[in-house]
């Protein structure tokens, strides 16, 4: 259908970053994400912080508590991705931000990338009573990711 990987770490060699992607069908990849392991949660101080500055204190707002950011090579690859997520019963999107587009300054943050927030509305997510939670897939090239700044992967 269309070739993604995912981002799990980042190491850091003298010379810079050295970035390590791992496909999102690696068997290990998906026992990570089964044991939580690869489960990204904001932090509590980015939570306050985004709470204050920009949400008035409305908790209700914060769509990206839980996140993880897929990679990909084309641009036609993640609207494969995101046509897939539209069509899939078991997935409801609620927002694309498309901070790929010209009309989007990236000077704010330094990098590219979609975001979709969406729910996981499956079967087990209801048993879970999981399919009301909104949680936020980060879609970016791999140039960008490549070249996006630490300071602003870590905000």
């Amino acid at each position: 259908l269309f070739s993604l990987s995912l981002s799990l770490s980042r190491t850091h060699t003298p010379g810079g970053q050295l970035i390590r992607y791992v496909s999102w069908d690696d068997p290990q990849h998906v026992q990570r994400m089964r044991s939580g392991q690869g489960i990204l949660i904001k932090s509590v101080d980015r939570i306050i912080e985004k709470l204050t500055r920009s949400y008035h204190g409305d908790v209700a707002v914060i769509l990206d508590l839980v996140r993880q950011c897929i990679v990909f090579d084309t641009v036609t690859d993640i609207l494969g991705a995101i046509q897939f997520m539209c069509k899939d019963p078991d997935i409801q999107v609620h927002r694309i931000k498309n901070r790929l587009s010209t009309s989007y300054d990236a000077s704010l943050f330094g990098y590219r990338d979609i975001l979709v927030n969406c729910c996981i509305t499956s079967k087990t997510a209801r048993q879970l009573r999981l399919s009301g939670h909104v949680c936020e897939l980060q879609l970016i090239l791999r140039q960008f990711m490549d070249h996006r700044t630490l300071e602003g992967h870590q905000r």
